[in-house]
């Protein structure tokens, strides 16, 4: 092939390396077309301005679930019954957060730090939140199922982070909380669509009752009785007309007096508990899950300590004549 040949086909050559430079594009132009479109496929809710991600949806639900359902293995195996009605909850919580989140704000509706330590440990009220009834509780050796008390649950709490259970925890908190704050809500809502009979009665007769009267109208220029008098004026009258307003002042008070000495059974009760404390006593600590032995006054080595805990004062050394506490003993 001559020289010649190569600059007759040449436009030919351009042609199909034209061609092969537009098929390239257009692939690239596709396969962004299919990124839009995957994009417009992931999104999942938008309702007012607020977008809802399909994958954001679907991690959420898998973190969900793997809290709620995990066992000691780690691995969280549910039915496909289950997962479907963990995805409904999820759908209707994100579908309400967005419709009433500011409503809530505007509401005012709170549950305080008391409150939702009463939910997790019932000490106030004894109304300790179902969740936690399961969350916080042991089995005995008899198969027996014994619920923790306030102070086992407080020790619990203040592992934190260090405790296995911790994300658990912090996540049906957040649940429990918040079904606290929503049900409160919606009673206010609901207290406001309706009113009682008595509401309707009292709004009727204020509506429809009516009253009769009679007066006087005597005219007056007198600029001194259009304008309100001043506090000095006032004063003033009231120290040249005193006798016009009698004060007879008079106080009544009364006085309860309480016996508030010990009785003799008050007295054997406080030694019987003084006496014991003297003792050492073994406890079980259901955190290790072994029996530990707690030293009495008479063993221990911490002797500010063990006043500090079990004293109704601090710790404080007072220094006292033998005379003094030969008065004190026949006390």
């Amino acid at each position: 092939m001559t020289l010649n040949d190569i600059r007759n086909r040449s436009g030919l050559l351009l042609l199909v390396i034209g061609l092969g430079m537009a098929g390239f594009i257009f692939m690239d132009l596709m396969n962004s077309g299919t990124s839009l479109f995957q994009k417009g496929q992931n999104l999942l809710l938008k309702v007012d301005g607020t977008e809802v991600m399909f994958t954001n949806f679907e991690k959420e639900l898998e973190q969900n679930i793997n809290i709620k359902y995990a066992s000691a293995f780690g691995a969280a195996n549910i039915s496909q019954t289950q997962r479907d009605t963990e995805r409904d909850l999820l759908w209707d919580q994100k579908i309400e957060d967005i419709l009433f989140s500011e409503k809530f704000n505007q509401s005012g509706v709170m549950v305080g730090k008391t409150e939702t330590w009463d939910l997790i440990s019932g000490e106030i009220t004894g109304n300790q939140a179902q969740l936690f009834g399961y969350f916080f509780r042991d089995q005995t050796e008899s198969g027996e199922w014994n619920q923790y008390n306030p102070e086992m649950i407080q020790s619990w709490i203040e592992i934190g982070s260090d405790n296995p259970q911790w994300p658990r925890y912090l996540f049906f908190k957040n649940n429990v909380v918040k079904e606290r704050v929503d049900l409160k809500y919606y009673n206010a809502i609901k207290k406001g669509l309706y009113a009682t009979s008595h509401d309707a009665k009292t709004y009727y007769a204020e509506q429809t009752q009516s009253t009769s009267g009679k007066y006087i109208y005597v005219p007056n220029n007198n600029s001194e009785f259009l304008t309100e008098p001043s506090e000095k004026e006032i004063k003033k009258y009231y120290k040249n007309n005193k006798l016009e307003f009698p004060n007879s002042p008079s106080r009544e008070m009364q006085y309860f007096m309480f016996n508030l000495t010990a009785s003799v059974t008050d007295r054997e009760d406080i030694v019987k508990e003084m006496s014991k404390l003297l003792l050492d006593k073994k406890i079980f600590n259901k955190r290790t899950n072994l029996e530990e032995l707690e030293l009495g006054f008479q063993n221990t080595n911490n002797i500010e300590g063990f006043i500090n805990q079990h004293g109704d004062n601090k710790y404080n050394i007072t220094v006292i004549s033998k005379e003094e506490l030969a008065d004190l003993r026949k006390q």
